[in-house]
């Protein structure tokens, strides 16, 4: 395949790569670049119909064309003179087989990031170690899933030397076909928790998904681990891979012996007789930073190299920023929500620094299957425990918060719009809030509604 800076895909290699049948007599030379919407893809590039629960991308061929596809890959019958057209009995297994042909010609260092939570923020601090040493490539955004990883992988050029790629899944078989495109051989995981359970039913099943990635690497390869997850520090010792561990109560390869949270949204911490600070609050945070450390180790960076890179990394997109509005504190950690990552964020808002009222902006927890209710039940009662004073919820399972709260305030909200007003009526300087709940329920509507002014 030719490589150049931009990625050009051959038009015989498509062919080779799909194991494709090719049904339309155009045969450009090769394409610019691979997208699976219509309506971004730029002039020259392959469209792949992608099937999805709920939509079609074959829907959408005539548009590709038309806004400049020069071929497409299909499952369907599709005959045009405009565009040349691969067929294949499963467009988004293709897409993944032509991000697999790719990541071979791409002779780098390779670590697959996966867990429960902090996946994403692992995956920038794991960035920030890694670019000490090589010039490293890392997952766009968050894309993490049999469309994302692939699109990733296009992005590959000659220049990197390793790769970071983050991957997530919702059942079983999903973590095995990301490790078997992305080929890392380093496997970093985060946490086992009650994720996906309307998918999986249970933490042991969710934990089975995840060692998907032991199996997929190789004999030579290093495995990641939490020692202080239960279910992970169950896995040390019984590996054929290398192990190398971290945490904060175990006794691990990599240890963090102190920890210090500041008021500015810095924490601070000590591993391995060595000081370090990040741009995120939270004993989360120290976990997702110590990964990445332990995680760079596998590819021969010492920890010494490090602290300023991790100083330099900054909160991704909806994850543990923190905002001041007229002397009013958000915790603004809307991008999704589980019972394992709400605690650890209603643990930020309890640690917090403030002189005012500790507020909980709250939407449901999804995917948790039949004991949905019981866990947000349980959230209500962590929220207790912990001292907050004043509970915002919305969604439909939101209001089940609300059941074991025993606060100065709680409150539900049909939507969000309902909540805004009488958030901000409530809100006075000092206080600290966290907004936090699953990505479909779009708490970040609320943060961008209080910016606008308290």
């Amino acid at each position: 395949m030719l490589v150049t800076e931009k990625m050009k895909f051959d038009y015989d290699d498509i062919v080779k790569a799909l194991n494709a049948e090719s049904v339309a007599a155009l045969c450009p030379p090769g394409f610019a670049g691979v997208s699976t919407d219509s309506r971004t893809i730029k002039s020259g590039e392959l469209f792949f119909a992608i099937v999805g629960e709920n939509f079609d991308g074959h829907e959408f061929i005539d548009a590709a064309i038309t806004n400049g596809a020069e071929g497409v890959v299909v499952s369907n019958d599709y005959n045009t003179s405009d565009a040349a057209v691969f067929k294949v009995s499963d467009t988004t297994r293709a897409l993944g087989d032509l991000a697999s042909y790719v990541r071979d010609q791409h002779d780098i260092k390779c670590a697959a990031i996966t867990g429960s939570n902090g996946k994403t923020t692992t995956k920038e601090l794991f960035w920030a170690c890694m670019n000490v040493r090589f010039n490293t490539f890392k997952t766009l955004g968050n894309f993490n899933n049999l469309y994302g990883l692939p699109l990733s992988i296009f992005e590959l050029d000659k220049s990197h030397e390793a790769a970071v790629f983050e991957i997530g899944m919702n059942t079983f078989g999903e973590i095995d076909r990301l490790a078997e495109i992305c080929k890392p051989q380093v496997g970093v995981f985060t946490n086992v928790g009650a994720v996906h359970l309307e998918h999986l039913g249970s933490i042991e099943a969710v934990a089975k998904a995840k060692f998907e990635l032991i199996n997929r690497l190789p004999q030579s390869g290093v495995a990641v681990l939490n020692a202080d997850d239960p279910i992970l520090a169950g896995w040390i010792g019984k590996l054929n891979q290398r192990v190398i561990t971290y945490g904060i109560n175990s006794d691990a390869d990599y240890n963090v012996e102190s920890y210090a949270f500041k008021g500015d949204g810095v924490s601070e911490f000590v591993l391995n007789g060595i000081k370090y600070k990040i741009n995120f609050y939270g004993k989360h945070n120290i976990y997702n930073a110590a990964c990445a450390i332990a995680g760079a180790s596998a590819f021969g960076i010492k920890a010494e190299e490090l602290p300023g890179s991790l100083a330099s990394v900054k909160p991704y997109n909806l994850r543990s920023e923190i905002v001041n509005i007229n002397d009013i504190t958000l915790i603004n950690d809307c991008y999704n929500a589980n019972p394992v990552s709400m605690r650890a964020a209603i643990d930020t808002l309890s640690e917090y620094p403030v002189n005012g009222r500790r507020v909980a902006v709250l939407g449901d927890m999804l995917e948790l299957g039949k004991d949905e209710i019981k866990y947000h039940e349980g959230i209500g009662e962590y929220l207790s425990r912990k001292r907050i004073d004043a509970l915002f919820a919305t969604g439909n399972l939101g209001k089940h918060f609300l059941n074991n709260f025993k606060g100065e305030f709680k409150a539900h909200y049909d939507n969000k719009d309902e909540m805004i007003p009488e958030l901000k009526s409530y809100l006075k300087p000092g206080d600290c809030v966290l907004i936090k709940g699953s990505r479909r329920i779009a708490l970040e509507r609320i943060t961008e509604q209080l910016r606008k002014g308290i």
